[in-house]
């Protein structure tokens, strides 16, 4: 909960100068009251009459009611002091107003009146001032709220190292290492969450994907992670992606428009309403082809900056033929989706535990598939957890008995071992065999990502080593070439002199410099050692080979690509140093490279 604050508004005394001489009054009035005040309770009348009746000196007390300041004390000897202004709920006290005070309180009563009727006087005036002013108000209201936006939005971007996207109008996402942003937002952190790779093709490739894998693995935070992208882009927020990222600068994440996201998720069973768990699903399947159907195929939106925009729609289906006999559900679901896909801008996402949904994508290219991984674990331990890793042109297993053993509270080991005989003897060993393929390929992937790893961290040390040796090599001769333009300016001085001897030291220091120099420079001889040569006039190069450039200059040195796609001269090539930027330049001529 949060604390409850109130505000006490003032006019301003010094915009309102009679306003501030009536303050000014009111507070002279009130000192001198005050100081009356404490005269009087003083006088001996006063205290000795309480003392005597009442016996207790605290039962003479000064406070204000409605504006006067009264005094409190016991009701028969009240009347003796001034007027009574108020009773106490027992009756026994009363607060009396002093009879040398009544002129001054009447004052400073007439005082506060004129006071107050000048402030609603004010605060009329400058409602209506507001009245009038409110179109401009509101605009200065709006413009405010935006860029309160903006700056919320690059806020977040700054915290959750968002990443702007390029915005297409193929109906394509391609987003690596996206982290959900509700998961970073809890106590577990940004560092802590799983990134995952959302990708779906766009006119060209498979518009739909189906992911299947273990149950509790992470399926349908990755079916949100693509609607949650998808709007983040369409309202201008930062794509949160992991700090950690392996993927290079250059790679820029991609989220095209969509002018609808809509979304069948959870279970939307309503007993009021007559709807089980399939007909609920039903009807929101029937809703979105109802909507997507609506939408023309060259139907388009034209922005206020003349850019048309395709109606692409995203569709996001959890647990896809689910909540009835699984064959009649896998048929159910594969319609629906051959039915959305007749839509050309219909762009799906689905999750399902059903094998025939799974396989989709062998036996129709508009289908693609992924799967989440489980942890990779030991043969000693009886389940493995998820991994939350999506992996795509794989399909997994659901692992409802690894679920099942992850229960709070935990269901007893009986119960989940039976399920286990029932589950293995029931299935002829074909249950049993698809298992092992994929635990299988589960193994070679997560092989193949440490052979990755080990040959990324290969070639950054490799980039290291060469850097260290060519900036050694240059900083060598830099030294060098100083001290050889010294020692010939000492030789030319010594030329005239007589003694011959420091003429021939001088001479000899000079010809082991430059010999050394031309160690230094035999760098080419070590390249070559290293598989690396000229290239020669006649040389024809291929699309993407890579080489290194020698031509003096800024880029001297560096790892370069090869590029056949622009147009440029005959003697020429284009290379693109690899520097991670994306950096084109046309090379000189085919001496400058190796």
């Amino acid at each position: 909960s949060f604390p409850i604050k109130s505000y006490l508004f003032r006019l301003n005394s010094s915009k309102f100068p009679q306003l501030r001489l009536l303050r000014e009054k009111e507070s002279e009035m009130l000192k001198d009251i005050s100081n009356s005040f404490q005269k009087v309770l003083q006088k001996k009348s006063i205290t000795s009459n309480g003392l005597k009746k009442s016996g207790r000196m605290e039962d003479i007390e000064k406070s204000q009611l409605d504006g006067r300041f009264v005094v409190s004390i016991p009701r028969n000897i009240a009347s003796d002091v001034g007027v009574i202004r108020g009773v106490s709920e027992r009756g026994d006290t009363c607060y009396v107003e002093p009879s040398e005070l009544i002129e001054r309180g009447n004052a400073l009563s007439e005082i506060r009146e004129e006071m107050k009727s000048l402030e609603n006087e004010i605060t009329q005036n400058l409602i209506r001032l507001i009245i009038r002013g409110a179109p401009f108000i509101q605009s200065g209201m709006d413009a405010l709220a935006r860029v309160d936006t903006i700056f919320a939005k690059a806020a977040f971007g700054c915290t959750m190292n968002g990443n702007i996207p390029h915005v297409g109008n193929d109906g394509k996402i391609e987003v690596n290492d996206f982290i959900h942003p509700v998961l970073a937002g809890r106590s577990i952190g940004i560092h802590n969450v799983v990134p995952i790779d959302i990708v779906i093709s766009g006119n060209t490739g498979s518009r739909s994907l189906i992911i299947s894998g273990p149950n509790g693995g992470g399926k349908t935070v990755a079916l949100k992670s693509f609607g949650l992208s998808a709007i983040m882009s369409k309202i201008g927020i930062p794509i949160p992606v992991a700090k950690t990222s392996s993927v290079s600068y250059n790679t820029e994440a991609r989220i095209d428009f969509f002018a609808d996201v809509l979304v069948e998720v959870g279970d939307g069973q309503n007993v009021d309403g007559g709807e089980s768990t399939l007909m609920a699903r039903l009807n929101a399947c029937s809703d979105v082809i109802q909507k997507i159907s609506e939408t023309r195929p060259d139907e388009c939106l034209q922005t206020s900056k003349d850019i048309v925009l395709k109606q692409h729609s995203l569709i996001l289906l959890d647990e896809l033929g689910s909540g009835t006999d699984p064959t009649a559900g896998a048929a159910l679901g594969r319609s629906i989706l051959e039915k959305m896909l007749k839509f050309e801008t219909s762009r799906i996402i689905a999750t399902t535990h059903s094998p025939q949904l799974k396989t989709l994508s062998f036996d129709d290219d508009r289908f693609n598939c992924a799967s989440v991984l489980l942890e990779a674990g030991t043969d000693s331990q009886k389940f493995k957890l998820p991994a939350f890793k999506l992996v795509y042109g794989s399909i997994g297993d659901s692992y409802a008995l690894g679920a099942a053993s992850r229960c709070e509270p935990p269901l007893p080991d009986d119960v989940i071992t039976r399920a286990g005989d029932l589950l293995s003897g029931g299935e002829d060993g074909d249950g049993d065999y698809l298992r092992a393929i994929s635990a299988s390929l589960e193994r070679e992937k997560q092989a193949a990502e440490v052979a990755t790893k080990a040959a990324e961290a290969y070639r950054d040390d490799s980039l290291r080593c060469r850097n260290a040796m060519v900036s050694l090599a240059k900083a060598y001769e830099q030294h060098f070439s100083r001290l050889e333009r010294r020692l010939e300016v000492l030789y030319d001085e010594l030329q005239n002199d007589e003694s011959s001897d420091a003429f021939e030291v001088v001479g000899e220091s000079l010809k082991e410099i430059r010999l050394v120099k031309k160690k230094v420079k035999s760098q080419e001889e070590l390249l070559s050692e290293r598989g690396l040569k000229r290239v020669p006039e006649s040389y024809e190069f291929t699309d993407g080979e890579t080489v290194i450039i020698i031509a003096e200059g800024e880029w001297e040195g560096e790892s370069a690509t090869v590029s056949l796609d622009s147009l440029i001269a005959k003697d020429e090539v284009s290379v693109t140093p690899s520097f991670g930027w994306g950096v084109s330049m046309a090379g000189g001529g085919r001496e400058g490279l190796y």
